[in-house]
């Protein structure tokens, strides 16, 4: 076999048997050959034409002709990326099949095969444009009478994609956008990738691309970083999806994964039972729901945007807020509805509020009303705080009626009292109105409406009544520690006048003779009639008379 001449010799014989010198046959013969290259080929079928720059990646590939299943010849590939099989059957079809395994002839055919990172782009017989239609790594060549060349292979490496992995970031809530960090890859032969495609899509949020849902396995070309944006679920999660660079050559990578956590902001608080209300200038206390009444209502644009009960031991939470936007937490007793407008602030009956305050130091927001203003910009908000309490309870006091000295002369007030389910004991009171008929004292001093007398002392409460017989009421309110007051209580006290101590008087005196000394005795001892006895011993008068 092969591209040779053939030649022997052979002598002439006569009829005499002379035999003549020796003359030469010669048969030269060209043998059919199959040839071809393996090329680097880094823009595959996209120009359609298998070419490029020759290469046997390393020495490790080789050609394997095949005939009839059976491996009829192998050679190695060239550095140049060329092979040759010299001599070939005429009218007889072959396969070449590109393997990284070197076949053994009279075996079955290896398997086409690459090196790890290396695809096929495609195999055609010849040197234009066209393929054979399938690639595979394996060539059908039909050999008839002459030699064929530029059985040619194409391969290439794919490109990478690289993972890509967010710092974790605030989540912006609602359905805002955020732009999705720049998908990369690299290619051995491309200097750049421009094309990607979306494999799979987020679980717990929206892709958009250039303002358009992406659908899965959507392919973007002249792909640009900014126009990739995600509108994540609400929450504390992680948005994932996987994608794939293209080359030039138009393979694709294997799937990357692109990981974006996201932290919610949140909004936390506590209801207080505080007892001593803001006399320390702190919202402060002891945990409380009241009996699992209460709600915290969160509230944007005076629409409800969350709802929460309070918890046992007072605290309340907002898992999920949105950054750099102004809400308003309103404690009530009404569940309010997401997205209708906010309920009243509201405390059960018996209850009031004492303040709130954002922080957990010292201060409050001005007024007492059981909403506060929470302005959330990109950090969690804790201690948002509500004071609460229940007032105390002022009871009505009257005393006796007694005689009205008269004058300047002042009587004792019956004692102030009230209780507090949160303090041991009410010390403080405020005078709320004043005795019409009559002037009240504390300490010496006349007393004025509204006037709040702390450390309260009962005997130095006194009341200058009018002349005559009359009625002094006035109303008082007791204060707690947290300075709130209870409803007012009234109290009332009856004095008379002389025309009282002339009837007592005669109903001392009236007597017979035998008692007049001893009724005159229990005159003596009269309270009521005592100012009239003394106005009874003036000189001038008999005793008695």
């Amino acid at each position: 076999d092969g591209s040779i001449t053939v030649s022997f010799t052979y002598t002439a014989v006569d009829a005499a048997g002379k035999e003549s010198s020796p003359a030469t046959v010669n048969m030269p013969f060209t043998a059919v050959s199959l040839s071809g290259n393996v090329y680097n080929d880094a823009n595959g079928l996209i120009d359609y034409i298998v070419n490029g720059s020759g290469t046997n990646i390393g020495g490790t590939l080789y050609a394997n002709l095949v005939s009839g299943g059976n491996v009829s010849q192998v050679v190695a590939i060239q550095n140049d990326g060329s092979y040759s099989f010299s001599t070939v059957v005429p009218n007889t079809s072959y396969t070449v099949v590109l393997s990284t395994t070197q076949g053994t002839v009279g075996n079955s055919a290896p398997t086409a095969a690459l090196p790890s990172g290396w695809v096929n782009t495609g195999e055609n017989l010849g040197s234009g444009a066209g393929n054979d239609g399938t690639i595979n790594g394996s060539l059908a060549v039909n050999v008839v009478i002459t030699s064929i060349s530029n059985a040619n292979f194409g391969i290439e490496r794919p490109p990478t994609a690289d993972d890509v992995i967010a710092g974790s970031q605030i989540n912006p809530g609602g359905t805002v956008k955020l732009e999705v960090p720049a998908l990369n890859g690299s290619d051995p032969e491309d200097a750049s990738l421009t094309t990607f495609i979306i494999k799979t899509l987020p679980s717990n949020g929206t892709l958009y691309y250039n303002g358009s849902a992406v659908t899965a396995n959507q392919t973007i070309a002249s792909f640009n970083p900014s126009l990739l944006t995600v509108d994540p679920a609400n929450g504390s999660i992680t948005v994932s999806f996987t994608y794939s660079v293209v080359d030039a050559a138009g393979k694709e990578s294997a799937p990357a994964t692109v990981t974006l956590p996201f932290t919610a902001l949140s909004i936390t608080g506590n209801v207080y039972n505080d007892a001593d209300g803001l006399t320390d200038f702190t919202i402060n206390g002891t945990g409380t729901n009241i009996s699992g009444v209460l709600y915290a209502n969160l509230v944007s644009g005076g629409n409800v945007a969350q709802v929460v009960a309070v918890a046992a031991d007072g605290s309340y939470s907002f898992g999920t807020v949105a950054p750099y936007t102004t809400y308003s937490v309103v404690l009530s007793t009404t569940q309010g509805t997401v997205g209708n407008p906010a309920p009243t602030a509201a405390l059960p009956a018996g209850w009031v509020n004492t303040g709130e305050f954002v922080g957990g130091s010292a201060g409050d927001d001005g007024t007492a009303n059981g909403r506060v203003t929470v302005n959330v910009v990109a950090v969690d908000v804790t201690s948002v705080n509500f004071g609460i309490e229940q007032p105390p309870t002022a009871n009505n006091a009257s005393a006796a009626s007694q005689l009205n000295p008269g004058g300047t002369t002042k009587v004792t007030v019956p004692t102030l009292t009230g209780s507090d389910p949160e303090d041991a004991s009410v010390t403080s009171f405020t005078i709320k109105t004043l005795p019409a008929s009559g002037t009240l004292y504390y300490d010496g001093f006349a007393v004025t409406a509204g006037q709040t007398i702390t450390s309260y002392d009962s005997t130095k409460l006194r009341v200058d009544p009018a002349d005559g017989a009359v009625t002094i009421s006035f109303t008082y309110a007791a204060v707690d520690a947290a300075e709130q007051e209870s409803v007012p209580a009234t109290v009332s006290m009856a004095v008379h006048g002389h025309r009282h101590q002339r009837q007592c008087l005669r109903r001392c005196q009236r007597s017979d003779g035998l008692h007049r000394q001893r009724q005159w005795h229990q005159y003596q001892r009269h309270a009521l009639c005592q100012p009239y006895q003394r106005r009874q011993r003036r000189p001038g008068r008999r005793r008695g008379r």
